[in-house]
């Protein structure tokens, strides 16, 4: 198989304010530590994988949006996926094909042909983008994803207290997004909402304090859940003490797409 594409052009977001070298600094990336694997990844990226609910075979087509300092890219790399990136970062972009990536400096999916990837993910990605954008960047993920593939993104919680810091921790952060508008989004666009709810947190990454946190914390987390819902929030299925959601799109032609709610 050959995955190779044509390098498309730098955008202008590429070389934008908001996204220079300041940027780069502020967000602790590096050339240098591209493609490197946290303990907590390792345990974190198959939990949300299978949210997807069909297990990617070595030799799949993924494409990450927005791949920052490349820990998908080379976790996935390790499946046995050939893993392709957009950057608007250009040292970003030279670091990924650095490390053997197929990477290209833009803010689009012109370079990618119709049902050419398995899955797209977007890890911190979608609150970046004017919410009156965000349809037609949900089509043309359509369009590149094969039939019946999937879309999964993580973004800050909009529904929940918690998902503050992570919304207005960054200037170039511009749209909140909470379950009632990715609900929206999948109904107006006739794609089957897989998942949408909390992001994963495993409990145990090994023995360190991270994990003892959350195994302590698991039990209190679950009381305060059930205790907001059940006071505020009897009818909402908001995920309302996770700073992040996660959704999963998918487009089935044979089902004609739909539109439900999600879980």
């Amino acid at each position: 198989m050959n995955d190779a594409l044509p390098a498309a052009p730098s955008t202008p977001a590429a070389s934008g304010d908001g996204y220079g070298d300041d940027y780069l600094t502020w967000k602790n990336w590096q050339a240098s530590d591209f493609g490197q694997v946290s303990r907590y990844q390792r345990h974190y990226f198959p939990r949300e994988m299978a949210r997807c609910q069909r297990p990617l075979p070595a030799g799949s087509r993924v494409l990450e949006l927005g791949f920052g300092n490349g820990a998908f890219m080379a976790w996935g790399r390790a499946q046995g996926w050939h893993m392709h990136g957009t950057e608007v970062n250009p040292p970003l972009v030279e670091a990924a094909r650095a490390a053997g990536f197929e990477a290209v400096c833009a803010d689009s999916l012109e370079p990618w042909p119709d049902a050419w990837f398995d899955l797209v993910v977007a890890f911190d990605v979608l609150e970046h983008i004017p919410q009156a954008a965000l349809p037609g960047v949900l089509r043309s993920i359509q369009r590149v994803l094969k039939p019946g593939g999937a879309f999964l993104a993580r973004f800050p919680n909009a529904d929940s207290p918690f998902g503050l810091a992570n919304q207005h921790g960054d200037l170039t952060h511009v749209t909140a997004i909470g379950r009632g508008k990715v609900v929206y989004l999948a109904n107006r666009l006739g794609a089957e909402l897989t998942y949408v709810g909390a992001e994963a947190e495993p409990l145990w990454v090994g023995l360190s304090l991270t994990s003892v946190q959350h195994i302590l914390s698991a039990p209190l987390k679950a009381l305060a859940a059930w205790a907001v819902r059940l006071v505020f929030l009897p009818h909402a299925k908001t995920a309302f003490f996770s700073p992040n959601l996660v959704m999963v799109l998918r487009w089935n032609p044979a089902a004609g797409g739909q539109g439900p709610g999600g879980r």
